[in-house]
């Protein structure tokens, strides 16, 4: 169940005990059921007893692991996931569902009509998957998208296009963010706000060449059609 809004000031914050630097997701899109699978490099700051608490809403988790490892010191609360006994320096995957059409909360990964889209701020992420979801975990993120191609033709995310794969059914693609450190919330605020168009069928592109200040830039404009 979504908990209900709590009000956050400026005399209780608290740096986190962890950082996430990095995370590479992967969406397998359904309308009914989207496995999301999330490989994160993270470090502890704290000490060593103190567990890694993630934020997540309505999600049903699939595996643990750490460094590659099953891992069974977790527990999941209300509205997050509890991982303990963990190294200094480790890579967590977590594999969770979740169901766009049965997301009237319109946080995280909704259907809205046919398409699928994504709202993430301020506090929507962790309707995806469980994430230290605070402003000031600055994570460097790379995604992939597969789903059929002929229920989602246009798959969109942000960051340069690194990956493409097409078969007779499916499509899947792959954005990287991977810019510099400065910037990190840069580059997840677009990728929350450019998912929103990661899966509209029966759309038209437009693509649009120009030049600026000595740089050839392409640009593909994706719009409904009459609109």
């Amino acid at each position: 169940m979504t908990q209900q809004p709590q009000a956050k000031y400026r005399h209780d914050y608290r740096a986190p005990d962890y950082q996430i630097t990095d995370i590479d997701l992967t969406f397998d899109l359904d309308a009914q059921k989207t496995v999301v699978t999330a490989v994160s490099q993270a470090v502890r700051h704290g000490a060593s007893d103190v567990p890694l608490r993630l934020n997540g809403e309505d999600l049903k988790l699939v595996s643990v692991h750490i460094n590659d490892e099953p891992w069974t010191a977790w527990k999941e609360e209300e509205g997050a996931l509890v991982i303990s006994n963990l190294p200094e320096r480790f890579t967590l995957k977590i594999v969770n569902e979740i169901s766009p059409a049965a997301n009237t909360a319109l946080e995280g990964l909704y259907q809205s009509g046919d398409a699928l889209c994504t709202q993430c701020e301020a506090e929507g992420f962790r309707h995806i998957t469980y994430y230290l979801d605070r402003p000031d975990v600055l994570a460097r993120f790379t995604t992939k998208i597969i789903a059929d191609k002929t229920k989602y033709p246009f798959l969109l995310s942000n960051g340069n296009r690194v990956l493409r794969k097409v078969n007779w059914k499916m499509d899947v693609i792959g954005y990287s963010g991977r810019i510099h450190s400065r910037n990190r919330v840069t580059c997840l605020r677009w990728w929350l706000v450019i998912l929103m168009y990661c899966a509209i069928p029966s759309l038209p592109a437009l693509v649009v060449k120009w030049r600026w200040s000595c740089m050839s830039i392409v640009a593909t404009l994706i719009v409904r059609r009459g609109q």
